[in-house]
């Protein structure tokens, strides 16, 4: 039994019950769930079915996994399990931050790792949403840097960014009330992320991107990540499926599910990505409701749609917030209009903006996380990001298809040339007739132990002419899809530096340019930009980022050219 003193602390400790609300009979319950989570498959401790189990407890309709991993592993079926949605989905690590892909219906052909701008086409391309996880991180290496990346949703809220940013008076209190009030006690580490959302303001004035409250869920109870390639060494780590799914959810207002399990997990995708939804943080106050709508001309929309101007412009936030509570109405960034209580009205201007919605119970406007957050509505129509095309205005071969020929009978006086492989690893390459002329192909066979780091690659001269030009250009196709890296080698007195970026290949003959500003450099600490004058060699590299060890293949290469 605790002393009486440790009992009359923690008392006074406690944060308040979580309140409860009466609902609005014209805002409709939502389909509420949890996103971002993880099982025993990865770095969680429950199964599959016990986090459904406690997710049913919890009162979600649905959870969306998101275990760590390339993309690789076959996808769960979509299943009801305890009477909740299960949707798998997966967190893939990149050298630029965490990246969950919602949506895939088949596991990738390799794996998706490296540069995060190559991991979020490829989540497209395998027609998943990407959203940025805990792009706020307390840990340095998770978090998201690159905002002009064309990814579909970012995570404004992460519980487990939320404790680690917390002093240790705050993670002491946690510690002390969390076993008696487990759901408030986490709410209570909740802060609003104001340079976060600020961020995404900017961002949503070039183009749509999706806001979601990701859980982060793990209920790691050990005391210790020994073998856990993901634990981040913390003696303790709390808390439990269960409270995590009661202290903030995500809403989907506009979707009705059917329990067909496929049917179901296609709606909720598309109302994630269409971004019809709302987050709450039901540790302070539940049920949540919220209807966000704004009316010109006969056209309504909701939060995540696009209005087209044909008039004045109405905007609506109505909850079931309680007496006291504060509604922020907030056009591209900045706040326009407040109210008290449970409802607000605007009439806004006849001009294209992004508007959203924050609202605060009592006491929490100042500092705290935002109760309910929506997600815009594009008054005027969301803005669509404009890709410059790239029409070469100049070109150099690098070889010509002399070069070919003599190399075709291997014939000694083509400096440069030839093939650079790890030692377990094979790589050759050989002048064959493929269409219209000779092509290159580089046979490879990736072998080796992991820790070898394993590649195959094929090199060539660079050429003086390099220093004029902005781009690398060439065409290649591949037996089946894969990545390989481009790279622009050179010697330093410490050794070797290279600036590389990653393409991806299939069976189709394309195109690829490269700019040589969009090539980053190995090491890291290397200068960012290329020194063209420098460069030696161009290298097209296979290793094991993007292809599984014992991995063999061929892939075609031709017309190798410089572009400006």
């Amino acid at each position: 039994m605790l002393p009486l003193g440790v009992v009359a602390v923690i008392a006074l400790l406690l944060p308040p019950r979580t309140q409860t609300l009466v609902t609005v009979a014209d805002i409709p319950p939502p389909v509420r769930g949890a996103i971002h989570v993880h099982t025993s498959r990865s770095d969680g401790s429950g199964t599959v079915d016990a986090v459904a189990a406690a997710a049913a407890r919890a009162g979600l309709q649905f959870v969306v996994f998101s275990d760590h991993g390339d993309a690789t592993r076959p996808v769960l079926a979509p299943a009801y399990r305890r009477g909740v949605l299960c949707i798998d989905a997966v967190e893939i690590s990149s050298s630029g931050g965490h990246i969950l892909a919602i949506g895939l219906s088949k596991e990738a052909p390799y794996p998706l790792a490296g540069e995060p701008r190559d991991v979020i086409a490829d989540v497209a391309r395998l027609g998943a949403m990407s959203v940025v996880a805990h792009p706020t991180s307390g840990k340095q290496e998770l978090q998201w840097h690159d905002w002009d990346l064309p990814f579909d949703g970012v995570e404004w809220l992460n519980a487990d960014s939320e404790w680690r940013d917390e002093g240790m008076g705050s993670l002491s209190r946690a510690l002390l009330t969390y076993p008696w009030r487990r759901v408030e006690t986490m709410a209570m580490l909740l802060d609003r992320p104001t340079g976060l959302l600020a961020q995404w303001d900017r961002v949503l004035r070039r183009r749509r991107v999706v806001a979601i409250a990701g859980a982060d869920a793990h209920a790691s109870l050990g005391f210790s990540d020994e073998g856990n390639a993901y634990g981040d060494g913390s003696l303790v780590a709390l808390p439990d499926y269960e409270p995590s799914f009661k202290t903030f959810s995500v809403a989907l207002p506009a979707a009705r599910l059917t329990r067909d399990p496929a049917s179901d997990a296609r709606t909720v995708i598309e109302e994630l990505r269409a971004g019809r939804l709302y987050s709450s943080i039901d540790g302070r106050a539940r049920p949540a409701r919220l209807r966000f709508t704004a009316r010109s001309g006969s056209q309504s929309v909701m939060g995540g749609e696009s209005l087209p101007l044909a008039g004045p412009v109405t905007i609506e936030v109505a909850t079931n917030a309680p007496d006291g509570s504060r509604i922020h109405l907030l056009r591209d960034g900045q706040v326009v209009a407040e109210a008290s209580g449970a409802v607000l009205r605007h009439q806004a201007s006849e001009l294209a903006a992004v508007y959203r919605a924050e609202v605060y119970l009592p006491g929490d406007e100042r500092a705290g996380v935002p109760w309910l957050l929506s997600n815009p509505i594009f008054v005027g129509g969301a803005p669509a990001p404009a890709w410059p095309s790239f029409v070469p205005a100049l070109e150099s071969p690098v070889y010509t298809d002399d070069v070919l020929r003599r190399l075709a009978q291997r014939v000694d006086s083509v400096p440069g040339w030839g093939n650079e492989n790890s030692d377990r690893a094979v790589g050759a390459y050989v002048v064959t007739p493929d269409g219209t002329g000779p092509r290159l192909r580089l046979h490879f066979e990736i072998r080796g132990a992991p820790e070898d780091s394993p590649y195959a690659s094929l090199g060539m001269p660079a050429g003086k002419d390099i220093a004029k030009f902005t781009r690398v250009a060439f065409r290649a196709r591949a037996e089946r899809p894969m990545r390989i890296w481009v790279q622009l080698w050179t010697t330093v007195p410490e050794g070797n530096q290279y600036w590389r970026r990653s393409v991806y290949l299939d069976e189709t003959l394309r195109d690829i340019s490269i700019p040589f500003e969009e090539m980053l450099p190995t090491p890291a600490a290397a200068p960012r930009a290329v020194p063209l004058s420098r460069i030696i060699s161009i290298m097209f590299v296979i290793d094991t980022v993007h292809t599984p060890l014992g991995t063999t293949g061929n892939v075609w290469i031709d017309d190798v050219r410089y572009q400006r």
